[in-house]
């Protein structure tokens, strides 16, 4: 906390994006790391769990972590949770599985994904270059 505080880049990849929460709803309630405050809880009754799959990404806004990758790209999704931010800004992508949940936040030098970039082919290593030049900007290595 203290280094991405400091402006050290950080990516949270699924549960990575859930644990930034403030507070965390699997089995109880859970002190989460407040970096994004908001609340992590389950997919809503109704809404096939865990959600397996391919998903499109919509940018609300944007971000050098999507640089050169097309809105709507597929992004392969595996979880049961869904971040729900207090400050729907940090929000850089969005998807639908049965509802609209933010895919990626945005807090500073704080970026998270609810998918899998490593299992999403040309597009998710896109994605992780692209943290890679975040991170060399920074003058970090």
């Amino acid at each position: 906390l203290e280094r991405s505080a400091a402006g050290t880049p950080f990516l949270g990849i699924c549960l990575g994006m859930q644990h930034l929460a403030s507070r965390g709803l699997e089995d109880g309630e859970w002190q989460g790391l407040g970096v994004i405050p908001g609340t992590c809880e389950r997919l809503p009754a109704g809404v096939k769990v865990p959600h397996i799959g391919w998903n499109t990404v919509s940018y609300p806004r944007e971000s050098s972590l999507f640089a050169d990758i097309p809105e709507e790209s597929a992004f392969y999704f595996v979880h049961s949770y869904r971040l729900l931010p207090d400050d729907p800004s940090c929000i850089i992508g969005r998807t639908d599985h049965g509802v609209p949940f933010a895919a990626a936040v945005e807090s500073g030098s704080v970026y998270a994904v609810q998918f899998h970039p490593e299992k999403s082919s040309e597009t998710g290593l896109r994605l992780l270059a692209n943290f890679g030049k975040i991170v060399t900007e920074r003058g970090l290595r």
